[in-house]
């Protein structure tokens, strides 16, 4: 794992954070591809001149909808796309418990904790303001905000039975992109003690408000 900057032809920046296949438990091959990187944004996203990125202490970019979040994430190029829920569960399976914004700006959990407010922001924080336990392994180098602040859409979802089936990247990438229900994760600073990495809900297709917000991935092949 490593983080890296990556600045675009507009000159903007996306702080990424980078696994090898193995680091995640990942496809090591993608129809018939093989997988160099994986990289997750290492901040909930915000828009800037339509483009999504990733930066710090941003106000994450809310009141969209999964369709919209994951064209916004498709439109950054060749392997991007709005992070999956296979993507979100292999981070869980590294991840240390981390805490988050819950509780309107504060981890619910230990008060002590807390993010930077901004004005309009109805208990949201700015994306990375919180302490280190906050990011996914509970470290600086960590994925920020997976639990609290706001539900993450994440795609490659089918919703079977009432039951969410996950799809692997290769469904995702050659344009299956699930059922028409929307599937969010993490909580968000309503969630209080249910707010967690591994929250997740499922909910109409055309949800949103000021609680989801989106976060990009990219798949890198050799």
């Amino acid at each position: 794992m490593r983080n890296e900057i990556i600045i675009d032809l507009k000159g903007n920046i996306d702080s990424m954070v980078i696994f090898a296949p193995e680091e995640l438990g990942l496809a090591a091959e993608i129809n018939g591809k093989r997988v160099k990187e994986y990289w997750i944004s290492k901040y909930q996203n915000t828009i800037i001149n339509g483009i999504p990125y990733s930066c710090i202490h941003q106000r994450p970019a809310v009141n969209l909808d999964k369709k919209h979040a994951r064209q916004y994430c498709m439109s950054k190029g060749e392997g991007w796309h709005l992070i999956t829920n296979e993507e979100w569960n292999a981070i869980v399976r590294v991840s240390k418990n981390p805490g988050g914004n819950t509780d309107h700006g504060r981890n619910i959990n230990d008060c002590e904790e807390f993010g930077m407010l901004y004005t309009g922001g109805l208990g949201k924080t700015l994306t990375g303001s919180g302490p280190a336990s906050w990011n996914h392994d509970r470290s600086r180098y960590g994925i920020s905000d997976m639990c609290g602040n706001v539900h993450e859409f994440v795609g490659g979802t089918i919703i079977r039975d009432s039951r969410v089936v996950t799809l692997g990247l290769a469904d995702v990438l050659a344009g299956n992109y699930g059922s028409a229900c929307s599937v969010v994760r993490g909580g968000s600073f309503e969630s209080g003690k249910a707010g967690d990495i591994c929250s997740l809900s499922i909910l109409p297709e055309d949800s949103r408000g000021e609680t989801y917000g989106f976060r990009a991935a990219r798949v890198v092949f050799e």
